[in-house]
């Protein structure tokens, strides 16, 4: 059978299983490293790395080193954001948070990858869908309205409504809605339902009515356009004053003579009785109680059941019942002034009004009364949901407010969510650009050696928390005690950069003093780099936002990095079949760039990059209906043929039953 894999799915899908093939991003790794190995950086690093080593104010403060002022020079988690990320070195945390991301195998990458693209695409259905709320629906249509297809914009009496339509047959002609009450737009149907005019025809010529020149008439025209031509224009091929048999020519026309649309209304209401009965025997109707043939024109005839509940839209297109008190709604006069001059006013104003709403209903001019009819009978409405119904539009504001401004957090447009938003730091989504431009910045001081002082009180700040030569001692107490006790001093000894030599009693002490001569030096430094300063603040900013944003999205993505499951085949097949479909997603931060970004150099990763590319390669290919022949056959089961048990009788068997 057709497979669904190619050959660069399964190369990438022999690497990811054996774990190879994805790692976190090298160019992540690459600038990371560039800015840590930076002397000054690399040592104010390990301090925050052994952190541990202070407690209180001395912590706080070391946490929040050079905040406000020069964070690039003392590579910090911003305090606004320790709640969500945590305090202490900023590479730290990208590496210990891409660690996570990547899992300990490429299964757990797969899930946490599967997550992050599924809850990103499913609230980005929400968050457009609130944008484009009011711009794509009629936002002063009701619920019932969406809910039916436009059905109850009719009524909302569906059952009576259903069997009225049934009982109608093929009266009513849903292609010429506009031309509904129309006595030639009645004719023409029944002449398409017949194959001709029986019974009416008799009618007709006994009124002096050429049947033949009337059929080919309304077979040429549109109703509309005949329906005040005259009776004595009429000959056997049509109205014979119209020089092209559709066109009237200037000279047509007897104003004296009665039109054929009110000699066809006055011909409809002499047929009773049997002749009726026969006539909805043709159109394939069962209607009760009717008195004439005009009656096939008349709503409040031809929906005895449901038209006291009948809807339609007035001039101004407010909804307003056709009938009040079994009478003409007063507000829809005048709608079918086009008729006037064929059929009584109200029937005229009923059957236009009721064309209106009609309209509205989804492709009604494609179904039948009978497909009305059998789903109008079982379409379920907001009957009872008093809140649904008190709606001023479908989607209110509270709605859209929630989706746009509270829900919609993510980083792309109007709050969308781009699936960097999730887990994007394994791809080293911002961290790249930002590390890359703090280590050109930094670097750029320090090879003016603008940070030797610096890092020389860095340096002193890390030989205190090693305890190292000069900077400690421990001395047991004499007289000596069991157990014995220890007296610790902690010193700065003389020649550090803006220190003075001193004992202190505890190590928070001498930290104290180190980070008030750090503060001191950032401010100098912010003096005389203002734009390196504001520079790689803002790079530390975003940096710290994009970790924060991911650990505030994957819980509600479902990614709990330390409950994920290890060992997960399947979720690295899952990725390797959707390759081409993660591929064709070009958006930014989307599942191609991630997947682009984070896989190797080898042939394992570059076999998953040709995936990828694969899968564009096969949307434009498609758009073009150019086919392609990259899939190889496969099976999804073994060839080999299972063993049931007996299942049928023999002769013998089949006697003792």
């Amino acid at each position: 059978m057709a497979g669904i894999l190619t050959p660069m799915q399964m190369n990438a899908g022999a690497g990811l299983l054996q774990n190879s093939g994805i790692g976190i991003a090298p160019a992540l790794a690459t600038n990371i490293t560039a800015y840590t190995s930076i002397t000054a950086i690399d040592t104010i690093t390990y301090c925050h790395d052994n952190s541990s080593k202070v407690t209180g104010s001395t912590l706080t403060n070391l946490q929040s080193l050079g905040n406000g002022v020069f964070p690039g020079l003392t590579n910090i988690v911003l305090p606004a954001d320790h709640a969500t990320v945590g305090a202490g070195a900023l590479t730290t945390k990208i590496t210990a948070h891409a660690n996570d991301l990547i899992g300990a195998d490429i299964g757990v990458f797969a899930q946490h990858f599967s997550l992050a693209s599924a809850f990103t695409t499913s609230s980005n259905e929400f968050i457009s869908s609130a944008i484009n709320a009011d711009s794509s629906l009629d936002i002063n249509t009701d619920v019932n309205n969406l809910l039916t297809g436009a059905i109850t914009d009719t009524t909302v009496a569906l059952p009576s409504f259903a069997s009225d339509l049934l009982n109608s047959g093929n009266l009513l002609n849903y292609n010429d809605l506009r031309n509904l009450g129309n006595p030639l737009s009645f004719i023409k149907l029944y002449w398409q339902q017949a194959g001709g005019l029986p019974i009416i025809d008799d009618y007709l010529s006994a009124e002096g009515i050429n049947t033949a020149g009337l059929i080919n008439a309304v077979s040429l025209s549109d109703p509309s356009a005949i329906i005040n031509s005259q009776v004595s224009d009429l000959g056997t091929e049509g109205l014979v004053n119209y020089e092209d048999g559709v066109n009237p020519s200037a000279d047509s026309g007897k104003a004296s003579k009665k039109g054929l649309g009110q000699a066809v209304w006055d011909t409809l209401g002499k047929i009773k009785d049997t002749d009726l009965a026969s006539i909805q025997n043709v159109l394939g109707s069962s209607i009760s109680n009717l008195e004439t043939a005009q009656d096939l024109l008349d709503p409040k005839k031809v929906f005895p059941t449901a038209y006291q509940s009948l809807k339609s839209f007035d001039t101004n297109g407010t909804i307003t019942l056709i009938y009040i008190n079994q009478t003409l709604n007063g507000q829809l006069a005048g709608l079918g002034q086009s008729l006037y001059s064929a059929v009584p006013e109200y029937i005229a104003d009923s059957n236009q009004a009721l064309a209106r709403s009609l309209q509205q209903i989804k492709d009604i001019f494609n179904i039948t009364s009978q497909q009305l009819s059998q789903v109008a009978e079982k379409l379920e409405t907001t009957k009872g949901l008093g809140t649904i119904i008190a709606l001023d539009k479908p989607v209110p504001d509270a709605t859209i407010n929630y989706f746009k401004n509270i829900y919609g957090t993510g980083s792309g447009t109007n709050g969308q969510f781009l699936v960097t938003d999730v887990i994007g730091t394994v791809a080293g989504y911002t961290h790249t650009t930002e590390l890359s431009q703090l280590a050109e910045t930094v670097g750029n001081l320090d090879d003016e050696s603008e940070l030797d002082n610096l890092a020389n009180l860095y340096e002193t700040m890390k030989n205190l928390f090693d305890d190292a030569a000069t900077y400690y001692t421990i001395v047991e107490v004499s007289p000596p005690t069991v157990p014995p006790t220890y007296t610790e001093t902690w010193y700065i000894p003389a020649g550090r950069y803006g220190l003075s030599s001193a004992s202190y009693a505890s190590r928070n002490l001498a930290v104290d003093d180190v980070i008030t001569a750090i503060d001191i030096e950032l401010a100098s430094l912010a003096s005389t780099y203002p734009t390196q300063a504001t520079a790689t603040t803002a790079n530390i900013t975003n940096s710290s936002a994009q970790i924060k944003r991911e650990l505030e999205n994957m819980p509600k993505a479902g990614i709990v990095t330390a409950d994920t499951q290890t060992g997960i085949k399947t979720a690295v097949m899952g990725l390797v079949t959707n390759l081409h479909q993660y591929g064709a997603d070009e958006s930014l931060g989307g599942t191609g760039w991630i997947l682009e970004n984070v896989a190797s150099s080898d042939f394992y990763g570059e076999s998953l990059v040709a995936a990828l590319r694969e899968g564009r390669n096969i949307r434009r290919l498609n758009d073009a209906s150019i086919g392609n022949s990259l899939f190889i056959d496969s099976q999804t089961r073994t060839s080999q043929q299972a063993s049931f048990l007996d299942s049928t009788y023999s002769v013998d068997e089949a006697k003792d039953l």
